[in-house]
This record gives C-alpha cells, sequence and structure tokens, in this order.
C-alpha cells in the first residue's frame, strides 16, 4: 500500500522534494535506504562506505537524533530545521506529525505535507561566509540555516551570532515528579544523576509556553555502566548511547533534540530509560519560526522528470538575482556541471553540499554524478572480455591441431 501511495505523490509532485517514512523504532530502522519508488529520495543513509561530509553535517552540525547502537546507521530525523533544509515535503506515517498537514489517506495511510520546505535545488542572494557560519554554537547553527545558505565566498557577519542569540528564548527546565521508591533520581552541581531499572517517564517543565514553536535541547551523558546501553526520549524522539563494547560503537555522548511544539505546551514529556548514568551541561531554548515570511528560497529549479533519472538531474532555473545555486546534494568531486551546455566550476555549501554560483537569467543546469573507478571498471571488464575470447580462440586452436595431428 505504502508503494502505491508513494508512487501517486511522486508522480504529482512537479517539485524536486523528499519523501519519507515514519513509524515505531523498529519500521524506521527496517526503512533506512529503502525506497519504494524511483521518484522517492529521502535522507536516510546505512552504509560501511559513508559520505564523510554529509555523515559530520548530520553528526557534528546538527547534532540529529542518534536512536541506534550503530554509529553507521543514520535515519530519518524529526529536527523540524533539518527536515525543511532536506526538502521532506511529505511523509507517511499513521502518526499525526507536528508542523505538517494531512493532504490524503488512502487505505489507512495517511501522507502528510509540509509547504515552507525547500526544494532540493533552488537559488538564493541570502549567504553568509563559512567562517561566520563556524563561529556559531548550538542550536545557532541550525537555527540560521532558515534565512541563509553558507559559502566559502558568502557575505561575513560579525553581528550574526548576537542577532540569532536575541531571537531565541533561553530556558533553565525543571525535571517534575520524582521517581517510584525503588528508583533514584539525585539532583547534582550540573543535572542529574539516574538510576533506575526501566523506563521511567517524568515531565520537563518547560516554563514558557507559547513562546516558541521548535524546542532545542541539548546535554551531555555519562554512562557509569559501560557495557549497557543508554536511551533517553523526549516526547517521541529517542537518543541512544550504546554499550563501549558494541562493534559499532555509536560514540553518541551528547544528546540533542529539536522538535516542533504544540501551541502552549508546559511540559514535555521525558522518558529516561534503564541503567546508571548522569545528565549535565544542560542547554535549552526556544525558536519561533511559524509564520516567518519565506526569504531564503527566491528561485526554485524546475526538474524535467524525463531527464532526471540515474546519475543525472536535468532542470532549469530563472534567476532574479545573482547568487548561488543551492542543493541538497551531498558534496563530490566526481560531479560534473553544466550550465546552458557548458561545464561550470562548482564548490561546496552548507559545509556538506552541492552548489554553485550563479548570474541572473533563465538557465538549463544538467548534474551529472561519475562514480569513481567506474570508467577503470569498464575498461578492465572490456579487456577481460578480449582475454576471454582470446583464449577460447586459442584453445580452439591446440584442439584442431591434436585432432589433426
Amino acid at each position: 500500500a505504502a508503494e502505491k501511495e508513494i508512487r501517486e505523490i511522486a508522480e504529482k509532485e512537479t517539485g524536486f522534494y523528499r519523501i519519507e517514512q515514519r513509524g515505531t523504532g523498529s519500521e524506521n530502522l527496517a526503512d533506512i535506504n529503502r525506497i519504494w519508488d524511483m521518484g522517492q529520495y529521502s535522507s536516510s543513509l546505512y552504509s560501511s562506505s559513508f559520505h564523510a561530509s554529509y555523515r559530520n553535517f548530520r553528526k557534528e552540525t546538527f547534532m540529529l537524533e542518534q536512536p541506534n547502537r550503530n554509529i553507521l546507521m543514520q535515519p530519518v530525523s524529526e529536527n523540524p530545521v533539518f527536515q525543511r533544509l532536506m526538502g521532506v515535503k511529505y511523509i507517511v506515517s499513521r502518526e499525526d506529525i507536528l508542523g505538517y498537514e494531512k493532504c490524503k489517506t488512502s487505505e489507512n495511510i495517511p501522507i502528510y505535507k509540509r509547504k515552507d520546505v525547500l526544494p532540493v535545488a533552488y537559488v538564493t542572494d541570502r549567504v553568509i561566509g563559512e567562517s561566520t557560519f563556524e563561529q556559531l554554537e548550538f542550536p545557532c547553527n541550525q537555527q540560521v540555516l532558515w534565512d541563509y545558505a553558507v559559502a566559502r565566498t558568502g557575505e561575513e557577519r560579525a553581528d550574526m551570532k548576537d542577532k540569532l542569540r536575541q531571537e531565541l528564548i533561553s530556558l533553565e527546565p525543571e525535571i517534575l515528579k520524582c521517581f517510584d521508591a525503588e528508583d533514584t533520581m539525585e539532583k547534582t552541581k550540573d543535572g542529574y544523576h539516574i538510576q533506575t531499572d526501566k523506563r521511567r517517564d517524568v515531565f520537563l517543565d518547560i516554563l514558557k509556553p507559547g513562546e516558541g514553536d521548535i524546542l532545542f535541547l541539548q546535554f551531555d551523558v555519562k554512562n557509569n555502566k559501560k557495557s549497557k546501553d543508554v536511551s533517553i526520549w523526549v516526547e517521541n524522539v529517542e537518543n541512544k548511547l550504546s554499550s563501549a563494547a558494541h562493534i559499532y560503537f555509536n560514540e553518541n555522548r551528547k544528546f540533542t533534540y529539536a522538535l516542533n511544539l504544540e501551541h502552549d505546551k508546559k511540559e514535555i514529556l521525558l522518558g529516561l530509560g534503564p541503567g546508571d548514568y548522569e545528565i549535565c551541561n544542560i542547554k535549552c531554548f526556544l525558536g519561533k519560526f511559524r509564520d516567518r515570511p519565506e526569504k531564503l528560497c527566491q528561485a526554485k529549479v524546475d526538474i524535467d522528470k524525463n531527464k532526471t533519472k540515474g546519475n543525472e538531474i536535468v532542470g532549469s532555473v530563472n534567476v532574479e538575482k545573482k547568487g548561488y545555486l543551492i542543493t541538497s546534494i551531498p558534496y563530490e568531486d566526481n560531479f560534473e556541471v553544466e550550465q546552458d551546455g557548458k561545464k561550470v566550476p562548482y564548490e561546496k555549501v552548507n559545509t556538506a553540499f552541492l552548489g554553485m554560483k550563479i548570474d541572473r537569467g533563465r538557465h538549463e543546469i544538467r548534474i551529472v554524478y561519475h562514480a569513481p573507478g567506474f570508467l577503470a571498471g569498464k575498461r578492465m571488464s572490456a579487456f577481460g572480455v578480449v582475454c576471454f575470447f582470446f583464449l577460447l580462440l586459442c584453445r580452439k586452436r591446440d584442439y584442431s591441431f591434436t585432432k589433426n595431428y
């Protein structure tokens, strides 16, 4: 059923966006790298040969939630800023998705849609420099990508850090409702020491309901039983620190959450998993993003679906202001980019993605990816085929000579 629904969405959507599935933790795990139609694109990734820049963007820049024990597993994220940046316009889910509106229900499979996400390829002149971006800490390094792109030659803004902090509401959240008698939750100098044999649900008081629509929360986790996993949920978003003995230890010692808030929500459900651990250095902020005017995307790249297939993306864009073409396609040295039939230089934007400078006017864009070693592999295969037929010919001649003798 999901296959049918996703195919219909992909066929009807005229823009270039991503479609993802959401479900339980085990369902999300099973859906990593899974697509139901060739027109479906997803932000998840599981590969032993991971893309270093994209992995660093997820792990170091956005510090996305990590619900899996395996460091190589990068599932779909609940982070609304990341969803917008990556162009996740549609989500297939049996649960309501905050920030998204239900647009279709068929065969008991609801489809949710979000209007303000960025397309996978667009043009903007709102670009800040890499040096400015590198000075931004959590959550400003996420917040800024709502209104600006990042490039090496972008505008350097000394005031950016202060400007962004003024837009955030800093909170000092307090955990409400104590554990049962058999468990302990002890207040420490900079956090809490937790000992429990099963998951306990408590509440985090955010004190200022209605003043923001995205909650940013981050804290360090110290596992006192390194042979065991530690999991903590904020609402339905899980972070896990896997056992240090796990073969793919996920190294997730700093739990980071970003999630949409219901209007006037005062308490956040906090699920504390079993174990003996400490949480400290708690940072908590409210950001207001709802109903902000669209400034970043100034022109969308219209994709030619008949020509966009395999390793090739073809489209056109009408640029009114000189700026940058920004994509959420991970950057590689093996791309070939053409503008109006001519090869043009491209660069890394937003620290991990493909982009290029672009002038005013209407332009035809073609992006082709050449897999490393593909040409060499073809030549070696062709050489192998020639050798095979040569050996067959030699064998046939030897057989004829022996028979005549």
